[in-house]
């Protein structure tokens, strides 16, 4: 039998795919906006940087298509899919509703070792911006928002999240080049994590579901004026 299924079976390898490394390669730079909104992009310029051939990159574009990144225009090349204000409006609004139930149910879970565990991230968010080290805070930013989903102990929720998050990471991108606004979304994870501190889930759940708010507020000015420049 196993002697019949090596037959059957190809070995898969470890090593990933040209297509996957251009496609992981190209879809960071658009989610983290190095490859902004609307910007055209050109397979001869991807595989020269990338230093591959034209075939795994024009797979990868294809494949991101059909996750809504790119467009692929006939007759006139591949673009950064462009956000639209109800878009992000729309996003942030559902995703807040979701980190607001993950609140109350990382409540549920919540005891002084993971609060501390918590409140030492937040402290080294403090550092990331007293040094002016924008990626260095995104990053903590992540590794906050996953303290919180851990204890919110939910495959589903998270599997939503994370879905919805494929489109979520541009915005946060977007509103965090908003002078000011890195202050801010600091001071809201302080305001989460006190609530939960005083054992107040409720507040805690508002306060996560508002940061998320102001976050899509802060994306939308900032692109609205984006737009205008690349326009103008």
């Amino acid at each position: 039998m196993f002697d019949q299924l090596n037959t059957i079976l190809k070995p898969i390898g470890e090593t990933p795919s040209l297509q996957n490394l251009a496609y992981e390669a190209i879809k960071s730079s658009i989610l983290t906006l190095a490859l902004p909104p609307g910007k055209q992009l050109s397979e001869s310029d991807l595989a020269n940087s990338l230093k591959v051939s034209k075939t795994p990159v024009r797979e990868a574009l294809q494949k991101l298509e059909r996750e809504g990144l790119v467009q692929i225009v006939p007759r006139k090349g591949v673009f950064v899919t462009e956000f639209s204000e109800r878009e992000i409006d729309e996003i942030s609004e559902i995703r807040s509703a979701l980190v607001g139930l993950a609140c109350l149910r990382a409540y549920n879970n919540i005891n002084e070792i993971e609060l501390k565990k918590a409140r030492k991230i937040l402290e080294a968010g403090d550092i990331a911006l007293r040094e002016g080290n924008r990626e260095q805070w995104l990053t903590i930013n992540e590794r906050f928002h996953a303290w919180l989903m851990r204890l919110a102990d939910s495959k589903q929720l998270s599997l939503v999240i994370e879905k919805l998050d494929e489109y979520f990471i541009r915005i946060q991108a977007v509103a965090a080049s908003v002078p000011g606004e890195l202050i801010e979304s600091n001071k809201e994870h302080y305001a989460i994590l006190e609530a939960l501190e005083k054992h107040d889930p409720k507040a805690a759940s508002t306060a996560a579901a508002d940061h998320i708010i102001q976050v899509g507020k802060q994306a939308v000015q900032f692109y609205k004026e984006f737009r205008g420049l690349n326009n103008g």
